[in-house]
């Protein structure tokens, strides 16, 4: 084993469950079912969260959003590998004044 020392503060110790704290301080991308793993796993990971962010982010800015109906938002978890939401979130959205200049 091998252990940088701007890494780890006491590289002369063994302390127990410091490896654990390394290596989940990553961001563990063999979680993302939809990329796969491995060999066989999507070479286009990259860009496709990169671009989910993206739009994401054009979503949020371009347009104004206004939640249907007055109830608090349920925050219930669904069944499934991807943790749905039990009741979906409903919301309406307006054109951002703001981005309307451009078009």
């Amino acid at each position: 084993m091998i252990i940088i020392g701007n890494q780890w503060d006491y590289t002369d110790q063994m302390i127990k469950g410091i490896i654990l704290v390394m290596l989940t301080a990553r961001t563990d991308t063999s979680s993302l079912i939809p990329f796969g793993m491995g060999r066989r796993s999507c070479h286009g990971s990259g860009l496709a969260q990169r671009v989910v962010g993206l739009a994401l982010g054009s979503l949020i800015q371009s347009f104004d959003w206004k939640r249907i109906g007055e109830e608090e938002i349920d925050l219930a978890e669904g069944i499934g590998v991807s943790m749905p939401k039990a009741k979906p979130l409903e919301k309406t959205c307006f054109r951002n004044k703001k981005s309307n200049k451009g078009f």
